[in-house]
């Protein structure tokens, strides 16, 4: 009994030793953080930071050799020397309106393709999204917006009508317009949406020459009626430019300025687009300092 008595206080004493070292230690290491705190985790944020440099050296690296890489393929297989600048372009409306020089508002590009489309630079944005127009930024760096209004298909539907009631033929088109001439502004009482489904029993009552007049009024109706919804929004043609395949007729855009009221131009016809991804090449590679600046230099080529 009494040695266990003795050991138990050995025991508890040894015990109670230890726990104050343990304390002591405790609060030398907390004295130590303390101390050196600032010091240590800013020890830490410093590797980060290290680590951090060398992925992105590491990252830079990997970028100069894929860019070695890929002007190595461009002068080999496109034949395009190492160190030519490569511009991002846009799509087919917005480069058709640069090249035609439809860079204000009040302007309208009419691109006349698959689908026509009205594209109008505006300085406000909301008069697009109040129209529910598409918009995006147009003219570098601080310009205008670009806004579009789209008829879905219509020289699809132009075309199913020609070659219906005209000609199937791959001069279609040339004998459409001929005909139409001969008619009568109203086509004798023949009104023809294209975008409707034809009605035999009824235009195949009437004359070639007022079905073909009736076809392209129709088509223009359209037009007039979608530059009038716009207007009603703000977004207004006080005067436009043709281009796309329809253009590269005159009488298409002498009835579009007897039907809708504004002048109309031609400008590079079905080339606007190309001579557009040319402007914003030209801007891209510092040859000119923006898009107007661009097309008073091919308006002083074309008088000079």
């Amino acid at each position: 009994g009494l040695f266990g008595g003795l050991l138990g206080g050995a025991l508890h004493s040894a015990l109670d030793t230890l726990g104050s070292v343990i304390i002591l230690l405790a609060l030398l290491i907390i004295s130590i953080v303390m101390a050196t705190g600032k010091s240590f985790f800013h020890a830490i944020g410093d590797a980060n930071d290290y680590r951090k440099s060398r992925k992105k050296a590491k990252r830079e690296k990997i970028k100069q050799r894929a860019e070695r890489v890929r002007q190595k393929e461009m002068e080999e297989e496109g034949g395009i020397p190492a160190g030519t600048p490569v511009v991002l372009g846009t799509f087919d409306h917005p480069s058709a309106a640069r090249g035609a020089g439809v860079l204000k508002e009040g302007e309208m590009l009419l691109s006349c393709g698959t689908s026509w489309v009205a594209f109008f630079p505006v300085n406000d944005r909301e008069k697009g999204l109040r129209a529910r127009m598409l918009v995006d930024p147009f003219l570098t760096p601080d310009g205008c917006y670009g806004v579009m209004s789209s008829i879905p298909s219509l020289s699809g539907r132009l075309k199913l009508y020609t070659n219906r009631y005209i000609d199937d033929s791959n001069k279609a088109f040339d004998k459409l317009s001929e005909l139409a001439k001969q008619s009568k502004t109203g086509a004798n009482g023949l009104c023809i949406n294209p975008l409707d489904e034809p009605d035999d029993k009824v235009i195949t009552t009437y004359a070639k020459e007022d079905i073909a007049r009736a076809i392209m009024e129709g088509t223009v109706t359209i037009l007039k009626q979608r530059l009038k919804s716009l207007a009603e929004h703000g977004v207004v043609a006080e005067r436009a430019v043709m281009v796309g395949g329809p253009s590269e007729d005159p009488y298409w855009r002498a009835l579009i300025e007897e039907m809708c009221g504004i002048p109309v131009r031609v400008v590079h016809a079905s080339f606007a687009g190309a001579v557009g991804a040319a402007v914003i090449a030209g801007v891209g590679a510092g040859e000119y300092k923006d898009e107007v600046a661009a097309h008073q230099k091919f308006q002083e080529s074309e008088r000079g």
